[in-house]
C-alpha cells in the first residue's frame, strides 16, 4: 500500500452510476498503463497489457462520520499486481445526491502528476456517457 496513490473526489447533485463506471471503463481502455498486469514467470515479473477490462465500482451507502476511516481503508487496500489492474474505485452514498468518489492508482502505473489528467478524462467521458455520446 506504500505505492497506492488515492484521489478522492466529492460530487455533488445526481450521479449516473452507470455512465460513472462505463466512464471509468473508457479511461482504462484508452491507457495502456491502467490495464496492465504484472505476472511471473520462473520467479521473473513481466508486463502483460491485457485487450480489455471490467472496471468494477462497488458502492457503499456511509455516513459523513464513517467516511475518514472507509478512505483511509480504501488507500491503504494493496494491489496484486500479477492479477489486478493498478486501478481501482470505489464509491461512498452519503446521501441520493452526494457520493464520494475514491480513485486508487498503483505508483507503476501513475504519480501525483498524473491524477489531475485522470480526473480531467474521467470527467469528459463521464459527460460524454451522461449525454448519451461514447467518449
Amino acid at each position: 500500500a506504500t505505492y497506492n496513490i488515492p484521489l478522492v473526489v466529492r460530487l455533488n447533485g445526481e450521479l449516473d452510476r452507470a455512465a460513472l463506471r462505463a466512464a471509468l471503463g473508457d479511461v482504462v481502455a484508452r491507457h495502456e498503463s491502467l490495464r496492465t498486469v504484472f505476472p511471473e514467470t520462473d520467479g521473473t515479473p513481466y508486463q502483460h497489457v491485457l485487450d480489455s477490462v471490467s472496471v468494477e465500482l462497488p458502492a457503499t451507502d456511509i455516513t459523513e462520520t464513517e467516511l475518514p476511516e472507509a478512505l483511509k481503508s480504501a488507500a491503504r487496500h494493496a494491489f496484486d499486481l500479477a492479477t489486478q489492474i493498478p486501478l481501482r474505485a470505489e464509491l461512498f452514498r452519503l446521501a441520493p445526491d452526494y457520493h464520494v468518489l475514491v480513485l486508487v492508482v498503483h505508483h507503476i502505473a501513475g504519480d501525483g502528476w498524473s491524477l489531475g489528467p485522470l480526473a480531467a478524462d474521467l470527467t469528459r467521458a463521464y459527460t460524454a456517457r451522461v449525454e448519451g455520446r461514447v467518449p
